[in-house]
């Protein structure tokens, strides 16, 4: 999926980035809202965000 979004402008990290101890990451992304610059790119971002959250190949991994 981070991919996917940076090939849609929008940036996100995968969560092995963010985990406390190595090799026990989540299946999940990290969001971080206040790196938008207007409520009009946070809006487009998360707008991008739930469709890739709701495609048939991110659905297929839950």
């Amino acid at each position: 999926m981070v991919e996917q979004a940076h090939a849609r402008d929008l940036l996100i990290g995968p969560s092995h980035v963010f985990a406390a101890r190595p090799g026990n990451a989540p299946n999940a992304v990290r969001v971080s809202l206040g790196a938008a610059r207007s409520r009009a790119e946070l809006g487009r971002g998360l707008t991008i965000l739930a469709e890739l959250l709701g495609s048939p190949a991110w659905s297929a991994l839950r």
